[in-house]
Order: structure tokens, then sequence, then C-alpha cells
């Protein structure tokens, strides 16, 4: 079970790295991922958008309750 929600947050980790918007919302739809999740360095899921300059992503992160 802890590797499934390891995976699951690795999924919604890249799809916030690479601004897949589609990808985002259907992880945060399944809730399998807490929007706040954190990496292995402490970065959630707007960290890592903001980082690519993905605000698209990053506004739907916000819009589903994220911590900014």
């Amino acid at each position: 079970e802890l590797r499934k929600k390891e995976l699951h947050k690795q999924v919604f980790f890249s799809a916030c790295r690479d601004g897949n918007v589609d990808l985002v919302k259907h992880c945060l739809s399944l809730g399998k991922v807490n929007v706040d999740a954190k990496d292995f360095f402490q970065r959630s899921g707007i960290h890592h958008a903001a980082l690519e300059g993905h605000v698209d992503v990053a506004i739907v992160l916000i819009q589903n309750g994220a911590d900014v």
C-alpha cells in the first residue's frame, strides 16, 4: 500500500513539473494524493509547477486547496 501511495505521488509531482494539467486534475480527482503532499525534499506540487513556470497547473492546485 505504501508503495502505491508513493507511486501516485511521483506521478502527481511529474505531472506538476511537466505542466500536464489534465493529469494533475486526474490525480486529484482519484483522491489518491493530497494536493499538499511533499516529496523527499519537502517540495509540494505547487513548488514543482512554479519552478517550471506552469501557472496553469498552479491555478488548478490553488483551486483544489493547495497551501500558498
